[in-house]
């Protein structure tokens, strides 16, 4: 599993900085404004990109329902995409991998099995002046150390797998479980690798209980179309 996030604010809330920032440190980072599906998960099948969309709610709803159904296959190993590609004899199938860490900004909230397959941030206006621009020298240095712990782990797997033993039993020691799980296991074990599980438990927390206030407006809102109809 890899975790999607999905950035929600108005408008001068620093939605696109976030993603922008994001991708000075993130693996083989694309930042668009204005991604089609197609292209989306090609790219992620050809390169392997972290994709960020910063403008989601610009997208006509044909485009978003398409980089909806890209969301919901790109959370896990194994799912892919098929779509019918013209040749000069007719169409012909192609099967795509779009499994990739995906991050969206938008202004207003998605349909509810998008959201619960990310991880949210609410941002809003700086209460404090914000640089104009963003420290490339500094993102490049964090970024590097990141890629240097990534080939350390592809070369060494035995830790990454050791890793997410203990983290399977930390999630499920503190009753997380489903779609929760899936979003927090990647990020528990990297935190399990660096000794800095203590760190990160402030953030489960808050993750379950963004999914537990997600699932009952949920359940409140199937209620209410029940008592509609």
């Amino acid at each position: 599993f890899v975790p999607h996030l999905m950035v929600m604010g108005k408008t001068t809330g620093g939605k696109t900085r976030l993603l922008n920032t994001l991708s000075h440190v993130s693996y083989r980072a694309v930042v668009s404004a204005s991604a089609t599906p197609a292209s989306l998960f090609r790219m992620i099948d050809a390169y392997n990109v972290s994709f960020f969309v910063s403008e989601y709610h610009g997208l006509v709803k044909e485009s978003q329902q398409q980089l909806d159904n890209v969301v919901r296959a790109g959370q896990k190993e194994g799912e892919k995409v098929t779509r019918a590609e013209p040749t000069q004899t007719g169409f012909e199938p192609e099967v795509f991998d779009p499994f990739s860490h995906i991050g969206i900004a938008t202004q207003y909230t998605p349909a509810d099995d998008i959201v619960n397959r990310c991880i949210r941030i609410r941002t809003k206006p700086a209460q404090r002046d914000i640089p104009a621009t963003i420290d490339a020298a500094t993102g490049e240095a964090i970024r590097n150390k990141l890629l240097f712990h990534r080939f350390d782990l592809l070369r060494d797997s035995d830790k990454w797998e050791q890793a997410e033993q203990r983290a399977y039993g930390y999630l499920a020691q503190n009753n997380i479980t489903g779609r929760t799980r899936e979003k927090l296991l990647s990020l528990v074990t990297v935190a399990i690798l660096w000794n800095h599980l203590d760190d990160i438990k402030p953030f489960v927390d808050l993750v379950v209980e963004q999914d537990e206030e997600a699932t009952a407006d949920s359940e409140d809102a199937q209620f209410t179309q029940v008592v509609k109809d």
